[in-house]
C-alpha cells in the first residue's frame, strides 16, 4: 500500500471513529437534554409542584402553565408550538428555585438565552440567581428598583390573553 493510500485509509478510519464518537454523544445528549415541555414536567414533578400552586407561587395564569407543559398554544381554534416569553420562564424559574445551571438547561430548551449584556436579561439572571422562592411582586419591585421598565416586569396573574387551554 501506498503512503497515500495509507494516510487516506488513517483518515477514513478517524473520520469513522469521530463518526461513532457523534453518534454515542448526540445518543446520550437526546437522554440528558429534553425538549421544553419534558424539561417543565421533570422540574415540577422534583418541585413537587402543581399547576395550580404554581398559579399562585408564579402568578402566571393556568393556560400559560398548561402550554409549558404540553408545548403547544391554542386559540380561536387554531393549534401551535408554544414559544415562551422571558419574563414567564424567569417567573417560573423564581417560583421552583432553580438553581442557574437548571435554569439555563430550561431556557435553552425553549430556544432562548440571556444575555449578560442586555440590562433586562441581567436584571432576569439576578432574579433567578438571587430571589428563588421569593413573591413575584418583591420581584418586581426589585426590577423597578433597577429601572427596568415596567412592560419587563413578570406577571402578577392579571391577563386578558384568550388562550384555550391544551393538556
Amino acid at each position: 500500500m501506498s503512503t497515500e493510500a495509507i494516510k487516506n485509509n488513517q483518515v477514513c478510519e478517524e473520520y469513522e471513529k469521530y463518526y461513532q464518537q457523534y453518534k454515542d454523544g448526540f445518543k446520550l445528549s437526546k437522554k440528558n437534554y429534553k425538549d421544553f415541555p419534558d424539561i417543565v414536567k421533570t422540574i415540577m414533578d422534583e418541585k413537587r409542584e402543581t399547576v395550580e400552586g404554581l398559579v399562585l407561587k408564579s402568578g402566571l395564569p393556568k393556560r400559560i402553565l398548561t402550554s409549558f407543559r404540553s408545548g403547544k398554544w391554542k386559540r380561536a381554534g387554531k393549534t401551535g408550538d408554544y414559544i415562551p416569553h422571558y419574563n414567564d420562564l424567569v417567573a417560573f424559574c423564581v417560583a421552583c428555585d432553580l438553581d442557574a445551571p437548571n435554569a439555563i438547561a430550561l431556557f435553552e430548551s425553549a430556544g432562548l438565552s440571556l444575555r449578560m449584556t442586555n440590562d433586562v436579561h441581567y436584571a432576569y439572571w439576578y432574579l433567578i440567581i438571587k430571589c428563588g422562592g421569593k413573591k413575584i411582586k418583591e420581584c418586581n419591585e426589585l426590577l423597578k428598583t433597577f429601572g427596568i421598565e415596567e412592560q419587563y416586569f413578570l406577571r402578577t396573574g392579571n391577563s386578558d390573553e384568550s388562550y384555550e387551554e391544551i393538556e
